[in-house]
C-alpha cells in the first residue's frame, strides 16, 4: 500500500521478473517494489529523487515513478495490476539499461510505452555504477522532466503535455502515486535468484 516516504536514505530490492510495463494487445505489469505517497493531483507541484544501484542485466532499472490511478483501482498491485481501463497511466524517469550501456530513460504510459532514451553522461564510481538525481516540475497541464547535473544544473529530459488536461474525458482528475520504483525485468533468464539493490538518497514530493 502507498502512504507514506521512508525516511532518507533507504533502499528497494527488486527481483526477477519484476517491472512496470504495458504492452498491447493486453499485457499489463505493475509488480515492481516501489516506495510512493499518495496525493491528490490538483496539489502536485513536483518531486525530485537522488538513487544510485550496480547494474548487471537487460533493463535493470530504477528511478522516479508518477501514476495517475484510476478511481476504481487507487491501490493497483503486482496481483491487480489493472486492464484496459483500469491500469494507470505513469511516467518513469531514471536509469534505464538496454544492450550492455546504461541510459538515461523516461517511459510515458498512454496508452503504451512511449520510451525515450539519451546517454548516461556519467556520474560513476565504478564499471556498472550510476547515480542520478532528476526532478519533475508541474507547469500548467504539463509535466516538466528535468536531470540535475553536477553544479545543479538543469537539463532537459522531457516535456509531457496535456498530463493534467482534464477537458480530456477527466482522465487525470483523482489521484496520483508519487515516489521511488525500482525493477529487474531480467528478459533472459539471466539473474538466477540475484536481486538489483537501489539505494534511494533523496526523495521529495510536493504538493500544496
Amino acid at each position: 500500500m502507498d502512504h507514506s516516504i521512508p525516511q532518507t536514505p533507504f533502499e528497494l530490492h527488486a527481483s526477477s521478473k519484476t517491472d512496470i510495463f504495458a504492452s498491447p494487445p493486453s499485457t499489463y505489469r505493475l509488480n515492481a517494489p516501489r516506495s510512493c505517497i499518495t496525493t491528490d493531483a490538483s496539489s502536485f507541484i513536483s518531486a525530485t529523487i537522488t538513487f544510485s544501484f550496480s547494474w548487471r542485466y537487460q533493463f535493470d532499472q530504477a528511478g522516479l515513478l508518477i501514476a495517475t490511478v484510476h478511481p476504481s483501482l487507487l491501490q493497483p498491485s503486482g496481483e491487480q495490476p489493472g486492464d484496459s481501463t483500469t491500469h494507470p497511466r505513469w511516467i518513469k524517469v531514471g536509469v534505464e539499461v538496454f544492450d550492455g550501456e546504461s541510459y538515461a530513460s523516461v517511459v510515458v504510459r498512454d496508452p503504451w510505452c512511449d520510451w525515450s532514451v539519451s546517454p548516461y553522461l556519467p556520474q560513476e564510481t565504478g564499471p556498472r555504477e550510476v547515480r542520478m538525481t532528476v526532478e519533475v516540475v508541474r507547469a500548467g497541464n504539463a509535466l516538466w522532466i528535468y536531470r540535475i547535473a553536477e553544479g545543479a544544473k538543469r537539463r532537459l529530459m522531457r516535456k509531457v503535455n496535456c498530463w493534467f488536461d482534464s477537458s480530456a474525458e477527466s482522465r487525470n482528475e483523482g489521484s496520483l502515486l508519487v515516489g521511488a520504483y525500482a525493477a529487474r525485468p531480467d528478459p533472459n533468464d539471466e539473474a538466477m535468484g540475484e536481486t538489483l539493490r537501489v539505494l534511494i538518497e533523496r526523495l521529495e514530493v510536493k504538493a500544496g
